[in-house]
């Protein structure tokens, strides 16, 4: 087996910038450029997950907010009424 390069194989995991230092330096190395591709690809999709999560929660929270605010005034009033999308869930829990 021959001797790895296991220090730009470490570098080579830093998501983008592992990548453009390895492609600078060790460009023929197979070894090294496994590890700097899944460097790069873990850093692109943790970039992309972040950017949809960033934009999906504040959304999440203020759908919350609605549906919990529709059954604060459906009690108030009264009356039996489900709560969109929820409360259909709920009515086939058996608690």
């Amino acid at each position: 087996m021959a001797k790895q390069n296991t220090g730009w194989a470490i570098v080579g995991t830093i998501p983008v910038l592992g990548f453009i230092l390895v492609l600078l330096a060790h460009k023929k190395d197979s070894y090294v450029q496994f590890y700097a591709k899944q460097g790069l690809v873990l850093g692109l999709t943790g970039l992309v997950l972040h950017i949809l999560l960033f934009f999906i929660a504040p959304l999440v929270s203020i759908g919350t907010l609605v549906l919990w605010v529709i059954s604060i005034v459906n009690a108030s009033r009264g009356v039996m009424k489900p709560t969109p999308i929820t409360g259909n869930i709920a009515k086939r829990l058996r608690l």
